[in-house]
């Protein structure tokens, strides 16, 4: 279940154990909701969506903020830690600073948001002091034009300006993450970790995903193995040390970067599936 749908038929997968914990029909602990707050986006990245967009849903299906609020509610009494608001761009979504306050007052230790950037320049000290903790921010290349391209029009000044106000305002957490696309930025995946060490925050590399039309055709053309990036960068940096993942923190392989603050994950759905592992309800 995405929970701007009202139809919450995947709900019954879950058991609540007697101590109020969520347990699926494979007997794996749930402590990480993902919230998709929206379907729209105001980039059409090529490996997530059709260069025409995607159909919209009709608003009477989308849940209304009091009734996220009292979902999130709700979970949080049945052992979520970790809630993750996603979208399309959650950050376009008007309720977003409401919610995240909603999800604070609930309890959640962990309240991160997945986005684009475009909108953190203004939005990063309003989300901080909301009660969000971590932030995703996707940054798939640092060549202007090849942003765009990637992203279909994407400004990657102003993403970058995201980034930078983020780290000032002094977010927690941050990780930027980059989708692995091998006719796109193999070649700069050094050069983004530089740029993420620099600044002193995290930075994920996902493999693409076969999700909908436009990401089976990502994985088909653009595919490229995880372990393909960590020899690279393991040779950039010239070593790199596998660290545990904290709790609650989804499916990334991490690594420290020896004398730095950053660490560097790796997100593997295809080449090495993570779903025994699983901890994560969307």
């Amino acid at each position: 279940m995405t929970l701007y749908y009202s139809d919450a038929s995947r709900v019954n997968d879950l058991i609540v154990s007697d101590d109020r914990s969520l347990v699926d029909q494979f007997f794996r602990n749930i402590t990480y909701l993902r919230v998709s707050l929206t379907e729209h986006c105001n980039f059409r990245c090529k490996y997530c969506s059709p260069e025409k967009g995607i159909p919209y849903f009709d608003r009477e299906t989308h849940l209304q903020p009091d009734e996220y609020a009292r979902l999130i509610r709700l979970f949080a009494e049945m052992g979520i830690k970790h809630l993750r608001m996603t979208g399309g761009e959650p950050l376009i979504y008007p309720q977003v600073l409401a919610l995240i306050e909603a999800a604070r007052q609930s309890g959640i230790a962990e309240i991160s948001l997945s986005t684009n950037g475009v909108l953190l320049e203004k939005m990063a000290a309003n989300l901080r002091d909301a009660g969000a903790t971590r932030l995703n921010i996707s940054l798939d290349s640092l060549d202007p034009q090849r942003f765009a391209r990637i992203t279909r029009g994407g400004m990657l000044e102003r993403v970058k300006q995201g980034i930078e106000t983020a780290v000032a305002v002094g977010f927690p957490r941050i990780s930027l993450n980059v989708v692995m696309l091998r006719e796109e930025n193999m070649d700069e995946c050094s050069a983004l970790a530089d740029y993420a060490v620099a600044l002193g925050v995290d930075i994920r590399f996902i493999e693409t995903m076969p999700l909908g039309d436009a990401g089976s055709h990502a994985v088909q053309a653009q595919y490229c193995a995880a372990d393909v990036v960590l020899r690279s960068l393991s040779r950039h940096f010239g070593h790199l040390d596998p660290v545990p993942s904290p709790r609650h923190h989804g499916p990334a392989r991490l690594y420290a970067i020896p004398g730095k603050g950053s660490k560097i994950g790796f997100i593997t759905p295809v080449s090495d599936s993570f779903c025994s592992a699983c901890n994560r309800f969307v």
